[in-house]
């Protein structure tokens, strides 16, 4: 997925190893990068929840 605009901030998540895996593994199922599929996930959970 790409951005027209840069990224230059972040957000840290800790996680256990075994839940990393499987969202890692869910990710590259998908075809995107874990970063990617964290941000799309939280950002369509922030729009379910204002709407």
């Amino acid at each position: 997925m790409r951005f027209s605009k840069p990224m230059d901030d972040m957000i840290r998540v800790r996680v256990g190893r075994d839940e990393k895996r499987r969202l890692a593994e869910f990710a590259r199922r998908e075809g995107v990068t874990l970063s990617d599929l964290l941000r799309i996930s939280a950002t369509e959970a922030a729009h379910r929840t204002a709407a």
